[in-house]
């Protein structure tokens, strides 16, 4: 069995090492006779989705250099939620590749159970994107019950609990609005991008609920 290791620290944790994770996952790696096709480490933030460590990972697992990605544990994986975490592992299993966290030992997708684990993952997902929303829209009740102006109706609400939800992984309003999209109303299917200002407003009325 190939397996790749994956360890993160973010910038933010002033004096910590990939050190422990590493010697800890080729412990792990060596007690169930694993061979290490690569490893990728990274000291950049959970909530980045391109990074340099992850990336060469990524790369590696289309060119089917590995069998299995081993992390110390889902965080390190991705600080972007359950969305994000269960998307990597969907597109791992689409290449055939498994997923094991050292610290989650339930979570591992290499056995009999496999479809049960991605299953509990989507339903998490899911219940996470839910709870965004009913924040949303209870602060748009909020909102809307002080007599307050949201701006153009038939976007904001549309289009706020993805922003919020990006808000909250950390995102900059710019890069929000330059990732968010939406369908026009006035020409069918022409998918454009809020404008900065828009997701500036929406961030600016729920500042309490991204919080």
């Amino acid at each position: 069995m190939r397996v790749a290791l994956y360890t993160r620290v973010s910038t933010t944790d002033k004096g910590q090492t990939i050190e422990n994770q590493v010697l800890a996952l080729r412990a792990d790696c060596e007690a169930r006779k694993e061979d290490i096709a690569l490893e990728g480490h990274d000291y950049i933030s959970g909530a980045k989705q391109s990074r340099p460590g992850l990336d060469r990972i990524f790369a590696a697992a289309e060119a089917k250099q590995f069998d299995v990605l081993v992390v110390w544990s889902l965080d390190r994986l991705t600080r972007e939620g359950a969305f994000r975490a269960l998307e990597i592992i969907q597109n791992l299993g689409k290449l055939g590749i498994g997923f094991r966290s050292l610290q989650e030992p339930h979570f591992d997708t290499c056995g009999p159970f496999k479809d049960a684990i991605i299953a509990i993952a989507a339903t998490l997902a899911k219940l996470e994107r839910e709870k965004i929303v009913e924040r949303v829209k209870a602060g748009l009740e909020r909102v809307k019950a002080e007599g307050r102006v949201l701006g153009p109706p038939r976007i904001i609400p549309h289009i706020a609990p993805r922003v919020l939800e990006l808000a909250a992984q950390g995102w900059k309003a710019p890069r929000i609005a330059s990732t968010v999209k939406y369908r026009t109303h006035a020409v069918p299917y022409k998918v454009r991008h809020p404008s900065l200002a828009t997701v500036r407003r929406i961030l600016a009325e729920h500042r309490n609920t991204v919080a």
